[in-house]
């Protein structure tokens, strides 16, 4: 989990790079990353934003959508992947512990992380219950 005032200076790191978020819409475009990206651990996310500074194909700032495929590379070459912790590959998340599925939300669709069934979602639904709990 990624406290929301380090997730805006990471993204505040995009902008920098990459075309900025319109002012106006600035805030409600954060909150929405945010809130698609807040479960992800602070050290994989800054490189994950570090991987996307170097590599991304595009001026324009990244979606969401790519910034979890660049979490997923960054997951997958880093230690975190090889923790003794995790499940043998789950097919559905590759031992992730969340799935991407697309949720409505006021008549549009939504990529959401959802907790896979797998010994590494229910993990990942424990350290949420554990997070919630200290609000």
């Amino acid at each position: 989990m990624i406290e929301a005032y380090k997730f805006e200076c990471l993204m505040k790191d995009l902008e920098i790079i990459f075309t900025p978020i319109e002012l106006n819409k600035r805030d409600q475009v954060l909150e929405k990353y945010y809130e698609h990206l807040k479960n992800t651990d602070e050290d994989i996310l800054k490189k994950a934003v570090e991987s996307l500074i170097d590599c991304h194909p595009y001026k324009r700032f990244p979606l969401i959508q790519e910034i979890r495929e660049t979490i997923k590379e960054v997951y997958n070459r880093s230690d975190f992947s090889k923790s003794e912790d995790d499940p043998v590959d789950c097919k559905k998340c590759d031992g992730i512990g969340e799935t991407i599925e697309d949720r409505e939300h006021l008549g549009r669709l939504y990529p959401t992380a959802i907790p896979c069934e797998c010994e590494a979602g229910e993990r990942w639904k424990r350290r949420l219950k554990k997070y919630k709990m200290r609000k």
